[in-house]
């Protein structure tokens, strides 16, 4: 029976008491869930702040990197996906010929969805650089001499 004073042993959720098993010595620490959960979470902190701060200024070079970043969260998910999936027991009923090619068709869906982001923000910044030059605003050179 315990005691009045003890606390209870269920952890908040499950991660905690992953964590508790491994501060106990009762189970080793997987390297790779620690890195990959602290690069997902920096991740999302990453977007966060470069969509407020692309939002502020209306730069086409920061929102580019904004969805940059947004892409590579996006392969994160597809590529935590595909290993989970491929890790699991095979339902050849469901997938006759295996799960194993999830994660190679996760990197192909990522980079087309990147060659499409980028040809997007080329054609968006030939499309601003031509209406520059065509409005009459000041040229290059002119900009640059008054930057310094």
């Amino acid at each position: 029976m315990q005691s009045p004073t003890a606390r209870p042993r269920s952890p908040l959720c499950p991660q905690f008491a992953t964590l508790q098993r491994v501060l106990r010595g009762e189970e080793p620490l997987d390297h790779v869930a620690v890195v990959l959960k602290a690069s997902l979470c920096t991740n999302i902190v990453i977007v966060i702040v470069m969509t407020s701060v692309a939002l502020a200024s209306n730069s086409l070079a920061l929102i580019s990197a904004l969805v940059e970043n947004m892409v590579d969260l996006f392969v994160q998910g597809l590529l935590w996906y595909a290993g989970t999936r491929s890790g699991k027991k095979q339902d050849y009923a469901k997938y006759p010929a295996g799960t194993s090619r999830f994660e190679p068709v996760a990197i192909i869906v990522a980079a087309s969805v990147m060659v499409l982001a980028s040809i997007v923000f080329i054609q968006e910044s030939a499309r601003k650089l031509v209406d520059g030059f065509t409005s009459g605003e000041p040229e290059a050179p002119t900009l640059s001499t008054a930057a310094i």
